[in-house]
C-alpha cells in the first residue's frame, strides 16, 4: 500500500546571489526591501551551473537578480516571509544568442528595469505558510498539492513555470537546473496542471495545481528539486544591442523515499602547496585544496577543520579572519551525489623540507531529518617546503667564514736579517775581485 506523508517546514531557503528584491501589494503603502543574491557572469556559465536556458550559449555578460527562498519581510494580509519568494529585475548587457529556442516574452507597459513576482507553496485557495514543499512518500505514491504564482507588478506578466532537479553550486549554494536541461530525478516527477506558460494579471495570484508521482523504482533517500517561475524578455542595452534577459525565482521541493538510508561523506583531491617567503627571518604560507563529496543518499551539513604541520614550526590551524574571505568553510546542505571544492590558506608556516596539510569533515544531519550517524572523514597531503632563503643566508655566511679563516691562516714571507745581508755583500765583493784577477 502506498503511503504519503506531508510535512511542514519553516526553515528559510538560501539564496544563490545578492540583489535587491522589492515587493508591492494592495494595501501596502511602502515597499519593503530585502537582499537577495545577485549573479553577474557570462551566459555561457549559466548554461550548465546557473540559471541559463537555451540563450545561455552567448558569451556576453548579464546581471540577473535571483531570489530562491524566503528572503522578504512579512506583508500584511499575505503569507509570512518564510514562505515567500520574489525577485526584482536589474540590468543586463550582451548580445542575444542567435537561434535561441527559449521564448523571449515581452511585458508591454512594464518598466524595463522592474518586474516583481514570486512563487510559494499554497493551498487550493491561497498561499500558505510553508517555506518549501516537503514530503515523505513510498515508491508509486501520488501527491497532489498547489503552488501560488504572484505578480506584484502593475502590468500582467507571462511567466515560464517548470520543475527541475536541484544541485549544489561551486560555493555550496542550492540551485535548480536550467529549463533547457532535461530533469532525470525529482524534476521529472512533478507535473503542473495546464500550460507551463502562465499569464498572471497585475497584482494578482494564480494558484497552480501540481501532481508529484513517485516512480515505482525510486531509490531510497533524499531527492531534491524545485519549481521555477521565469521571465524571459528582450531588452536593449546602452550600446543599442538587443539582449536576452532572464529572471527566475523558485520554491524548493524535498522528497524522502523510505528504505536503506546512508549518510556518508568522502574527501578527495586533497593537495597542499607551500609558498616560500624570501625573508630569511619570516615564515611562509600554505594552501590546502580539497573536495567534499556526498556519497550517501541523504543530504548533510558539515563543518571543516584544516591544519598544516611541519617539523620546525609545529601545527597551524586555518582560521577565519574578520572582514576577509571565508578561509574555513562549512556547508549547510550537500545534496546526495553532489560535491564542493574548497581552498584554505594558512600563514606562519616555517619551511622544514616537508609539510603536511590535513582536512577533517564532521558531518551532521539537517534540522528535522532523522539520519543514520555519519562518521568524520579525514584526508592529508604532503609537499616539499625548502627553506631557500635560509639556505642562501647559510651559504653566504659559510663563504664569508671560510674566506676569513683562509686569510688568517696564510703564512707571511719573513724579511732578510742584517747579518745575512752583510755576508751576501762580502761574497759578492769577493766574486767581483776574483773576476778582475782572472781577466788580468
Amino acid at each position: 500500500m502506498n503511503r504519503t506523508t506531508r510535512t511542514r517546514s519553516s526553515g528559510r531557503l538560501a539564496a544563490s546571489r545578492i540583489a535587491t528584491a522589492r515587493i508591492a501589494t494592495a494595501g501596502l503603502a511602502t515597499a519593503r526591501r530585502a537582499t537577495a543574491k545577485i549573479a553577474a557572469t557570462k551566459f555561457a556559465k549559466f548554461g550548465t551551473a546557473k540559471f541559463g536556458t537555451a540563450i545561455a550559449t552567448t558569451a556576453a555578460r548579464t546581471a540577473i537578480a535571483i531570489t530562491l527562498g524566503a528572503l522578504l519581510t512579512a506583508i500584511p494580509g499575505a503569507a509570512p516571509a518564510a514562505a515567500l519568494t520574489a525577485a526584482t529585475l536589474t540590468t543586463a548587457s550582451g548580445p542575444s544568442a542567435p537561434g535561441s529556442s527559449a521564448p523571449s516574452i515581452s511585458t508591454p507597459g512594464t518598466s524595463p528595469n522592474t518586474a516583481t513576482f514570486g512563487i510559494q507553496p499554497a493551498t487550493g485557495e491561497k498561499p500558505d505558510s510553508r517555506a518549501r514543499l516537503t514530503y515523505s512518500a513510498t515508491p508509486g505514491a501520488r501527491i497532489s498539492d498547489h503552488i501560488a504564482v504572484q505578480n506584484f507588478s502593475t502590468q500582467p506578466l507571462q511567466l515560464h513555470v517548470y520543475a527541475n532537479d536541484a544541485f549544489n553550486t561551486a560555493d555550496g549554494g542550492f540551485d535548480i537546473q536550467a529549463a533547457a536541461i532535461a530533469p532525470t530525478d525529482l524534476g521529472a516527477w512533478v507535473h503542473l496542471a495546464g500550460s507551463n506558460f502562465i499569464t498572471v494579471p497585475a497584482r494578482a495570484i494564480v494558484i497552480v495545481p501540481i501532481t508529484v508521482i513517485i516512480p515505482v523504482n525510486a531509490t531510497p533517500g533524499d531527492h531534491a528539486g524545485g519549481i521555477v517561475a521565469g521571465l524571459n524578455r528582450i531588452a536593449t542595452d546602452a550600446k543599442g544591442n538587443r539582449v536576452n534577459v532572464e529572471e527566475r525565482v523558485g520554491t524548493r521541493i524535498y522528497i524522502r523515499v523510505p528504505g536503506a538510508l546512508s549518510a556518508a561523506l568522502t574527501l578527495t583531491n586533497v593537495k597542499t602547496t607551500y609558498h616560500n617567503s624570501w625573508n630569511p627571518f619570516g615564515a611562509g604560507s600554505a594552501t590546502v585544496t580539497y573536495t567534499v563529496r556526498n556519497t550517501g543518499n541523504v543530504r548533510l551539513a558539515g563543518a571543516l577543520h584544516i591544519s598544516v604541520s611541519s617539523f620546525a614550526g609545529g601545527t597551524h590551524q586555518a582560521v577565519n579572519v574578520p572582514n576577509q574571505a571565508v578561509n574555513v568553510p562549512s556547508f549547510k546542505e550537500l545534496l546526495p551525489g553532489q560535491q564542493i571544492s574548497y581552498s584554505s590558506q594558512i600563514g606562519g608556516v616555517l619551511p622544514s623540507f616537508v609539510i603536511t596539510g590535513r582536512v577533517t569533515v564532521d558531518p551532521s544531519a539537517l534540522p528535522g531529518d532523522i539520519d543514520p550517524k555519519a562518521s568524520s572523514v579525514s584526508g592529508s597531503a604532503s609537499t616539499i617546503s625548502m627553506p631557500w632563503a635560509q639556505l642562501i643566508v647559510v651559504l653566504l655566511l659559510a663563504g664569508l667564514a671560510f674566506e676569513f679563516f683562509r686569510r688568517r691562516r696564510r703564512p707571511a714571507t719573513a724579511p732578510a736579517s742584517p747579518a745575512k745581508k752583510s755576508a751576501a755583500g762580502a761574497g759578492a765583493a769577493k766574486a767581483g775581485a776574483a773576476g778582475v784577477k782572472t781577466g788580468g
